[in-house]
C-alpha cells in the first residue's frame, strides 16, 4: 500500500490542477527547489504555510497533513473549490506569514544596526585612546561598510517579487516596509560614517582632539545626511515605484512629486548658504596663522636677547606643568614645577643661524624663550624684520577661531532646521 504523505499530496494536486513546480513556487514565494524537496519528502512546508496550500488546492488543511482527500464531491474541481471565502481565509493567513516574515526582518536589521555602531566605537577608541585617528576610520569605515552589505544581504532574503495578483496588496504592503526599515538604516550608516570622517583631516596623526571631532563631525553629518534624505525620499524613491520594486499609494507618489518640485525650485537657496558657512568653517581652521599679532624685531640684538631669556607659557595642573601647543592642538608635560627657569642650565635646544641669500651668518641664538611657538625672517637682504609668534598670542588667536566657528556650525544648523521645515511642510502645499 502507498505511504500518504504531504510531499506526494502536494505533487498530485499540483500535477491535477496544471501547475509547474515554478508556479507553485511563485505562488507561494518559495523557491521551486524547496517544492521539490517538499514533493520528495525531503522536506515539509512551514506551519504557516499549510493553509496558504491548502486553499490554492482548495482543500482543507487537515486533508492536506493527511495526504489525502476525505471528501471528494462529484464536480468538484480545484478551481470550484476555491472560493471567495476560501480566498479571503488564504489572504489572512498568507499575511500572517508576511507580518512574521517582516518581525523576522526587523530583528536582522537591528544586527546591520549594531555593526555600523560597533565600527563608531572602535574609531572612537583608536582615537581617543591609542591616538591613532586614520586608523580608527580605517576599521570603522570597514564596520559601516559591512552593515551596509548586511542590509543588502537582508533584503534580498526577504525581499518579493510580486508576479501573482492573489496576494497582490499584501506583498506590496510587505515590500514598502523593507523598503522603509532598510532605508532608515541605510541614512544611519551614512551618518556615521560622516561623524569618522574628521578623522582623516587636521593633525589626526597625534589624535584629533574631542571637541574638534565633534564639531567637523556635525559639519559632514548634517549637510551629507541631509542630502541622503532628501535623495532617497524623492529621486530613489521615484526609481523604485517606477521600477514596480514597491508600490507606493497614490497619496504616497503625488507628495514624492510636490517634493522634487519643491527641491528643483527651492533648495539651491538653502544649499548655497550650507556650502559658504562650511568654507567659511574650512578658513577658520587656518585664522590663527592670519589674525595672531607677531612681535617684530628690526634689529638683530633686540631678537637675540628676546629668543636667549628664559620664559615658558605653561598652566599649572596639580603638580605638573602643562604647555599648550597651538601647533599640534593637544597638551604635554614640558617641566616639573620647581624647575628653575632662570637658571643658567635652563633646558633648550642647540644653536641656531639665521644666514643670507649668500650663506653668511647673520646672527646666531639659543633658543631658551619658550614662549615663542615660532618666528619668520623676511625676504630682504638682511633678513629684517623678524616676526615672532608667541604661545599666548596663537592661543588667543585659536580661541578666537573656535567662537567663529562655533557660530558658523550654529548657522549650518538653522540652515538645516529651516531646510527640513520647508521641505516637510511646505513642498506638500506647492502647487503645480
Amino acid at each position: 500500500m502507498e505511504k500518504k504523505t504531504i510531499g506526494s499530496f502536494i505533487a498530485a494536486l499540483r500535477r491535477a490542477s496544471g501547475m509547474t513546480q515554478k508556479e507553485l513556487a511563485e505562488k507561494l514565494y518559495v523557491s521551486d527547489k524547496t517544492v521539490s524537496r517538499w514533493e520528495c519528502d525531503e522536506s515539509a512546508p512551514e506551519l504557516s504555510l499549510i493553509p496558504v496550500i491548502a486553499d490554492i488546492f482548495g482543500v482543507t488543511s487537515d486533508e492536506l497533513l493527511r495526504g489525502e482527500r476525505r471528501i471528494a464531491a462529484i464536480g468538484d474541481t480545484l478551481s470550484e473549490a476555491y472560493t471567495p471565502e476560501r480566498r479571503d481565509k488564504s489572504e489572512k493567513s498568507f499575511k500572517t506569514l508576511l507580518s512574521k516574515r517582516l518581525t523576522s526582518f526587523k530583528n536582522l536589521s537591528w544586527i546591520s544596526v549594531g555593526v555600523a555602531f560597533l565600527g563608531l566605537f572602535i574609531a572612537l577608541i583608536c582615537n581617543f585612546g591609542f591616538l591613532r585617528a586614520i586608523i580608527g576610520f580605517c576599521i570603522g569605515a570597514f564596520f559601516i561598510l559591512a552593515s551596509v552589505i548586511c542590509q543588502i544581504c537582508f533584503i534580498n532574503m526577504k525581499y518579493f517579487k510580486n508576479e501573482d495578483e492573489i496576494f497582490c496588496d499584501a506583498v506590496n504592503g510587505f515590500n514598502f516596509s523593507v523598503y522603509s526599515l532598510s532605508r532608515k538604516v541605510f541614512l544611519l550608516d551614512i551618518a556615521l560614517f560622516c561623524l569618522i570622517l574628521p578623522f582623516l583631516i587636521d593633525y589626526t596623526y597625534a589624535g584629533l582632539a574631542s571637541d574638534a571631532w565633534l564639531l567637523m563631525g556635525i559639519c559632514f553629518a548634517l549637510p551629507i545626511t541631509l542630502f541622503a534624505i532628501v535623495f532617497s525620499e524623492t529621486f530613489v524613491f521615484k526609481k523604485l515605484a517606477k521600477s514596480g520594486m514597491i508600490a507606493p499609494s497614490t497619496e504616497e507618489t503625488a507628495i514624492c512629486e510636490r517634493k522634487i518640485h519643491f527641491l528643483k525650485k527651492g533648495s539651491p537657496v538653502y544649499i548655497i548658504i550650507a556650502a559658504v558657512l562650511c568654507v567659511l568653517i574650512g578658513f577658520t581652521s587656518n585664522l590663527p596663522h592670519f589674525i595672531t599679532e607677531p612681535l617684530i624685531f628690526n634689529t638683530y640684538e633686540n631678537f637675540k636677547d628676546y629668543m636667549e631669556t628664559p620664559a615658558n607659557y605653561y598652566e599649572i595642573d596639580g603638580d605638573a606643568v602643562i604647555q599648550i601647543s597651538p601647533t599640534y592642538g593637544f597638551s604635554f608635560e614640558v617641566l616639573p614645577p620647581e624647575k628653575n627657569y632662570d637658571s643658567d642650565d635652563y633646558e633648550y635646544i642647540d644653536e641656531i643661524e639665521i644666514k643670507d641669500h649668500d650663506g653668511n651668518v647673520l646672527c646666531s641664538f639659543k633658543h631658551k624663550n619658550r614662549n615663542v611657538a615660532r618666528y619668520t625672517i623676511s625676504d630682504t637682504p638682511d633678513r629684517l624684520p623678524i616676526k615672532v609668534y608667541t604661545y599666548e598670542a596663537w592661543n588667543n588667536a585659536q580661541e578666537t577661531g573656535a567662537i567663529i566657528s562655533a557660530v558658523l556650525a550654529t548657522g549650518i544648523a538653522a540652515d538645516a532646521v529651516a531646510f527640513f521645515a520647508a521641505y516637510f511642510f511646505k513642498a506638500k502645499k506647492t502647487a503645480f
